[in-house]
């Protein structure tokens, strides 16, 4: 991983606790590569699982499109691309940043977008979704530093 001041630091996995959406890496710390490494025997099952979820979000996903990834966490009552829909967020844009067509939970860069859009169509859905169903949306994604 690199620390926000540039300072590089390697894991092992004796150093990690890692389960699902959680582990002990450092809050100031953004992950850059991983090497993972398989004990099963079923190597061509795992292969076989990794390439249809490889495909399943290539159809589903706005791979190749910048993005930050999955940007809303599920909350415990539904998905959050559902309730991003259903409150009528998925044309949404602000500035260079737009809510994905291919995927309602991803935000893109339609090119000349701010970080300052992001902040601003991440608050406009939340409040939306939220006077629309009740249901507070949380980001999955880390903003670093101020919103601005």
């Amino acid at each position: 991983c690199i620390y926000y001041k540039g300072i590089k630091k390697t894991f092992c996995r004796n150093d990690l606790n890692m389960t699902y959406r959680n582990g002990n890496i450092p809050k100031n710390c953004i992950v850059t590569s991983v090497k993972l490494k398989t004990f099963n025997s079923k190597t061509d099952e795992i292969l076989k699982e990794i390439e249809t979820t490889k495909i399943k979000r290539l159809n589903s996903q706005p791979i190749g499109q910048p993005t930050c990834g999955s940007t809303f966490k599920n909350p415990e009552m539904g998905k959050a691309w559902e309730l991003i829909k259903y409150a009528g967020c998925d044309r949404l844009f602000v500035g260079g940043a737009k809510v994905s067509e291919k995927h309602c939970n991803f935000l893109v860069n339609s090119g000349n977008a701010k970080a300052s859009d992001f902040i601003k169509l991440i608050d406009l859905i939340k409040t939306r979704v939220y006077e629309k169903t009740g249901v507070e949306l949380h980001e999955e994604i880390k903003i670093i530093g101020d919103k601005l």
